[in-house]
């Protein structure tokens, strides 16, 4: 599946289901990926949202993208391949947030769950 525009997902249904989502996005989406490097060839998403032991909302997963940058010794375009891990709870609020393991991120959502 490729995503091609911004979209919406209800988070916490997905997590209730233990839903996996596994997707080529859009590099003309990556507006933001875009902006700081020189070219976004593809990327990659692979997360898994869940429930953990503690009844909390979660997702982990895989963000891959190949990008061009420019290398700071040469000045020259070289390519380059970006991964980073998420593992972030889903909150709606601040006392959700103290709550959290040190080594956890939350990520808000509203109080329908979209994300």
């Amino acid at each position: 599946m490729v995503i091609k525009s911004p979209w919406l997902v209800d988070a916490r249904h997905f997590a209730r289901e233990g839903r996996q989502i596994d997707v080529r996005v859009d590099p003309v989406t990556m507006i933001r990926l875009a902006a700081s490097v020189e070219n976004v060839f593809d990327a990659m998403v692979d997360v898994r949202f869940f429930l953990d032991q503690s009844r909390r909302f979660r997702i982990q997963g895989n963000i891959v993208a190949n990008v061009s940058v420019l290398c700071q010794r040469c000045l020259m375009p070289m390519n380059h391949r970006l991964h980073a891990k998420t593992n972030v709870a889903l909150i709606v609020d601040q006392e959700q947030e103290k709550h959290l393991p040190h080594a956890m991120d939350g990520v808000y959502v509203d109080h329908e769950g979209l994300l």
